[in-house]
């Protein structure tokens, strides 16, 4: 059955004035006349009483008038609905970040996307990279914001770029390092680099990021979490690399300092499942496709 031509009988219905329904469907009085005659041929009985001065409603009509306005709302609600969906504006989505400048590099990309979905309500859970990873793998996050994962393999997990973010070395306020304006490479060379035995990810990728700097450490010094490394610098030839976006430590004694070196940077992004198939996630997704392509 042609909903137009539904709606058009509705009207009628309730109008009982040709005149008026088709000047309300833009169409002339005997295309209307015409449409209402292939609903009545379609449920093979009469719906409209038509003579010269009069218009009414045959018992059949009455029924099928309440019928068809029944299913036109729940057709309508169900537009309206798949709608929504598919502009993302409404429902709620679980992003867990880096906690240690998370936000600051998702800002420009949640300002887009709350232009274009107001209505939608996101849970941020600022924790360690561990636990976004162990939330993504259970299927309770929609998305962790993370640096490069070798534990969330491409072939499961989609991974959109954000950001390269420039390494700092974190130092003791007493190394012969403290005062530089920068370091490179070769003032790292030989040095004890700060690891985390709770973030065996991080581990790699600056294990990786010195090997390509072809940089030798020298003896691991170990703590649990990014959190605690500040006790584990107390010795003035240890150096622990993150982003420029830790913690202040100055009452620890400790400073940072930019590392020239092009290559030492990390890749941070969203990791999504692949088998996500909400709407929601497609357009947040989506989002932050946009901006690292543009």
């Amino acid at each position: 059955m042609d909903t137009a031509k539904m709606r058009e009988f509705v009207h009628l219905s309730e109008g009982l004035n040709f005149t008026r329904t088709a000047r309300e469907f833009y169409v002339s009085q005997s295309t209307l006349s015409k449409h209402i005659r292939q609903v009545e041929e379609e449920l093979g009985c009469p719906l409209i009483s038509r003579t010269t001065h009069d218009v009414c409603l045959t018992p059949e009509g009455s029924v099928v008038h309440d019928a068809f306005r029944s299913l036109l709302e729940g057709y309508d609600s169900l537009l309206s609905q798949l709608d929504d969906m598919r502009k993302g504006i409404a429902g709620k989505l679980r992003v867990g970040f880096i906690y240690y400048g998370g936000m600051h590099y998702m800002r420009f990309g949640l300002d887009a996307f709350y232009q274009t979905h107001p209505n939608v309500q996101i849970d941020f859970l600022s924790q360690q990279p561990h636990q976004t990873i162990d939330m993504l793998k259970r299927g309770e996050l929609d998305f962790g914001l993370l640096y490069r994962a070798k534990s969330l393999p491409e072939s499961e997990y989609e991974f959109i770029h954000v950001h390269d973010c420039a390494l700092h070395a974190y130092l003791s306020t007493s190394s012969d390092l403290a005062h530089k304006e920068f370091v490179t490479a070769d003032d790292l060379q030989g040095r004890s680099f700060v690891f985390l035995s709770k973030d065996e990810e991080y581990n790699e990728n600056i294990r990786a990021l010195l090997a390509l700097a072809d940089v030798t450490p020298g003896e691991a010094a170990w703590c649990r979490q990014v959190d605690e490394f500040a006790r584990a610098l107390q010795s003035p030839d240890r150096v622990f690399l993150s982003t420029r976006h830790m913690p202040s430590f100055d009452d620890d004694g400790l400073c940072s300092v930019p590392i020239a070196d092009d290559c030492f940077k990390l890749e941070v992004g969203f990791y999504v499942r692949r088998d996500n198939e909400s709407l929601l996630a497609s357009g947040f997704a989506e989002v932050w496709r946009n901006l690292a392509s543009g």
